[in-house]
């Protein structure tokens, strides 16, 4: 395979966009760990996209304390537990209630 052109004699592994072209002659052995492989790219890159949805959500967390921190006078740890009640009363995702108090729509 040369110049990324396809070869029709070659064998896709693994599907959808984690897939690879390899040559016929790949052993079985080489093959099952490309698939193995791919899987655990795959899974990976699913962790990360919930660990980048997590450092979102807890930055949003953290600005919200220290604005109502600020604005109760309190400390940062009061005002989470006033956040995380405020937010428990109204039926509110934590982080939902965080970032409207960040946005200045909110104070507990």
């Amino acid at each position: 395979m040369t110049g990324g052109a396809r070869s029709e004699s070659e064998i896709r592994v693994g599907t959808g966009p984690l897939s690879v072209l390899v040559p016929p002659e790949t052993p079985p052995e080489a093959l099952q760990e490309i698939e193995r492989l791919l899987g655990l790219i795959d899974r990976l890159a699913d962790r990360t996209a919930q660990l980048h949805v997590a450092l979102d959500s807890r930055v949003a967390i953290e600005q919200a304390k220290g604005v109502l921190a600020e604005r109760l006078g309190v400390t940062p740890e009061a005002a989470f537990e006033i956040m995380r009640r405020t937010a428990r009363s109204k039926r509110v995702p934590l982080q939902r209630f965080a970032a409207a108090v960040v946005r200045g729509g909110e104070t507990a």
